[in-house]
């Protein structure tokens, strides 16, 4: 675990900017549009379209965030977007939010760089009021359970756990499936393991996870965060007739939690860690990692 300074100074301009000051969060989705190309007109070009073009993908999902109330102490966990934090923390005046994150370019935000997989947080036991993980789990391939446990140690008594993540039992699903596309719509192979969505997850699974890691689930929904979804037509018709779980079938699942016991330890269920332990670098790993280390060296 480190400490990632933010850029003060680029800090300071966002901040001073006026067309940047939004009252609520009426009108940071009114203007939003206009919010991404402001924002980002301060960061440098070879940055500034990566950054924009992820603003208006994630659209909706970012609005929804921003509608959320926090207070107190608040970790936003596996957040790489400076535009999601900036608003977040000014719609937030009331909170003590921390990033926790690798490397961001041009980041105006402190960052804690944390392996959750297997670093502990770098926070005291239950001084945490909130924890927001949005559209993080999926990219989670080793040890799941450990960043589980970790966010529980974290959170006060009480606290709470704002988590979304893709829904592997979306409504579009049946579409990619019935059109031989993978429902997977990240399973492409990239530069670095995690950029991809390793693991979607139901929400029965998601469930088996957070309660035996000592949540008490308060809420399972799910919504369009992309809104790529058609609703009409027979495909609709057809869920709505054998399904009887057609209000889970949105893009991404939102789940409430609170803290309730703390476990001694991360808990494996079987059901999603059939060797009841996380990923091990044993077979193929360790062997090619060796083996890559032995040719660099």
């Amino acid at each position: 675990m480190k400490v990632i300074p933010g850029n003060r100074s680029l800090l300071d301009d966002l901040e001073a900017d006026p067309d940047l000051q939004v009252n609520d969060v009426v009108e940071f989705e009114t203007r939003y549009d206009e919010l991404v190309s402001a924002f980002h007109a301060h960061f440098s070009a070879s940055h500034r379209t990566n950054f924009v073009e992820n603003a208006r993908y994630h659209k909706w999902r970012y609005i929804e965030i921003c509608k959320e109330t926090n207070e107190g102490v608040v970790l936003d966990i596996g957040n790489d977007k400076p535009f999601l934090s900036f608003f977040l923390k000014m719609l937030n005046p009331a909170a003590r939010i921390s990033t926790i994150s690798f490397d961001i370019p041009e980041s105006p935000f402190d960052l804690h760089a944390v392996d959750i997989e297997q670093e502990p947080l770098p926070f005291p036991p239950a001084t945490v009021d909130k924890i927001i993980f949005a559209e993080v789990l999926e990219h989670l391939w080793r040890d799941p359970a450990y960043a589980l446990f970790q966010m529980n140690v974290v959170l006060k008594t009480g606290g709470e756990l704002y988590l979304t993540t893709p829904n592997a039992c979306e409504l579009h699903a049946i579409v990619c499936a019935l059109w031989q596309a993978n429902p997977n719509q990240r399973n492409q192979y990239y530069e670095t393991l995690e950029s991809g969505h390793l693991h979607i997850w139901s929400s029965a699974d998601l469930r088996v996870l957070v309660e035996s890691n000592g949540f008490v689930i308060e809420d399972m929904s799910s919504f369009d965060a992309y809104r790529y979804t058609d609703r009409s037509g027979m495909v609709m018709e057809f869920a709505r007739k054998v399904s009887p779980f057609i209000d889970l079938m949105g893009e991404s699942l939102l789940l409430r939690a609170r803290k309730g016991i703390t476990p001694s330890g991360p808990v494996y269920d079987k059901r999603i860690f059939p060797d009841g332990k996380g990923v091990q670098y044993k077979g193929a790993i360790r062997s090619f990692h060796g083996k890559a280390t032995a040719l660099t060296s």
